[in-house]
This record gives C-alpha cells, structure tokens and sequence, in this order.
C-alpha cells in the first residue's frame, strides 16, 4: 500500500508541474503585455500632451515620447523597439518588447522569447 501512493504521486507529478509552471509562464507574459500597453499609451499621451511645445521640433517630440515609453518598461526597456510617428493630425507609438519565458511551458509555444507588441494612437 505504502508503494501505490509513491507511484500515484509519481504519475501526477509531472502533470501538476506542467500546470504550474504554465499559470506562471503565462501570468509573466500577460503582465509584461499589460506593461508594453501601458508603454505605448503613455508615450503617445506624453507626446499629446507636449506637441505644441514643439510645434516643429518633431525629432525632439519623438525622442521624448520614445524616452517616456522606455521608462514603463523593465530594465529601461533594454532591448525594446519603439517606433513615434507624428503626422498632420495624429501620433502612433509602437512599442515591440521581447519576453524571455521562463519555463518549458511557454518555449513550447513561443519559443525562448514572445514579443509584446502594441500601438498606440492619439489624435492632436
């Protein structure tokens, strides 16, 4: 009897691992999401908010609001591509954010990395 609950526990072991690890990879990668959405929407306020401080000083407006959307990402955004478009009438900031996962579960999906990706548009 003492053997058939080693081995039952044996059996369930590695499902409830893969369970685990799973509801980790994934709640990683959806706050990490969370936090390139964030990103995009604040650059793209942030430079809303500033464009007629900048009426033609577009370079300035786009480094500041790249640089405003680095700062809502982890490590200061190593790693991530921003991209700050201004036109007539509108701003689009694109944030493209590599995510390392961090177990078997999500490389199985996603490879050694998912890219978070969001844009943001806001009008002037």
């Amino acid at each position: 009897k003492k053997g058939q609950s080693i081995v039952e526990f044996a059996l369930v072991l590695p499902l409830l691992l893969t369970l685990l690890c799973g509801v980790i990879d994934f709640g990683w990668i959806y706050s990490n999401q969370y936090r390139v959405e964030n990103a995009s929407y604040a650059g793209a306020r942030y430079a809303s908010l500033y464009i007629s401080d900048y009426d033609e000083q577009y370079e300035s407006i786009d480094q500041k609001g790249e640089t405003r959307a680095k700062e809502d990402l982890w490590n200061g955004g190593e790693g991530a591509t921003i991209s700050v478009s201004v036109d007539s009438d509108k701003i689009n900031v694109t944030v493209e954010y590599p995510v390392k996962n961090l177990t078997f579960v999500a490389q199985t999906f996603f490879g050694k990395y998912y890219k978070a990706t969001s844009t943001s548009v806001t009008s002037i």
